[in-house]
């Protein structure tokens, strides 16, 4: 390993360290709703998104990553992925509670992921700013584009996105929302390789939290109709987005 990426891998572990004992530093005991989301925010850039900058600026990109970096996805395609985020909201909940009966059943107690709840819309609006937009974009920087880039590094592209989106589900602490967040996981670097397209995967994230906080908002109790619609409509979204198009078919049989 050179200097220069030693050096910056060197600050990356620096500012994830900084972020993880960060919060533990500050009295949050009496903090509001709108302090702990700029806390929480700070915390996500300390621990991936100043990071991520770093590994890229120290390990660089693949000549693919940059590619995708910087290509503006199509109208069709930026919906088709709003519209799959939105549903796999409630998806997602139904795998969590899938896995919660599993493990319920063997006897296990346990917690449920900490639910974030906007009381007022001043909250929502910090709370979409926050937890959904910067967190979305600096988790998507790291886990998507810096750590495979590093993972890349060594290993071949199959084990890359497995130890990346496993990484990306530990990495929210609860067993329970382990399996929709590898799946989650699973499915971004799945269609941002085949629409070429970073941004999707960010856009994605945002619409996936900002639907949870309005969710939570809104105090909505989805019933088992509503996850079967949306189980309809995430597998509908998704197979557009992965599914070959006419023109790449014609192409590859010439």
């Amino acid at each position: 390993m050179t200097k220069h990426r030693a050096i910056h891998l060197i600050l990356a572990a620096a500012c994830i360290t900084a972020g993880w004992f960060f919060p533990q530093l500050l009295p949050l005991k009496d903090a509001g709703f709108v302090l702990l989301c700029f806390i929480s925010a700070l915390q996500t850039l300390l621990m991936f998104g100043v990071p991520a900058l770093l590994l890229i600026r120290g390990f660089g990109l693949s000549a693919t990553q940059a590619m995708r970096l910087y290509q503006k996805p199509s109208s069709l395609h930026t919906g088709l992925m709003m519209a799959s985020a939105v549903s796999y909201t409630l998806v997602g909940s139904l795998l969590g509670a899938m896995v919660h009966a599993v493990l319920s059943s063997f006897g296990m107690k346990i917690p449920l992921p900490v639910a974030i709840v906007p009381k007022t819309l001043v909250d929502l609006l910090v709370a979409t700013l926050t937890i959904g937009i910067i967190t979305a974009l600096c988790e998507e920087l790291m886990f998507r584009m810096a750590l495979p880039r590093l993972l890349g590094l060594k290993l071949g592209p199959g084990w890359t996105v497995a130890i990346s989106s496993l990484a990306f589900a530990a990495l929210h602490f609860n067993v329970i929302a382990f399996v929709p967040m590898l799946f989650f996981s699973l499915i971004l670097f799945r269609v941002t390789e085949k629409r070429g397209s970073f941004l999707l995967a960010v856009i994605f994230h945002a619409m996936y939290n900002f639907s949870i906080l309005m969710m939570n908002y809104a105090d909505a109790r989805p019933t088992l109709g509503m996850m079967g619609i949306s189980l309809a409509v995430f597998v509908f979204t998704t197979r557009l987005l992965v599914r070959e198009e006419q023109h790449e078919v014609d192409r590859s049989g010439m």
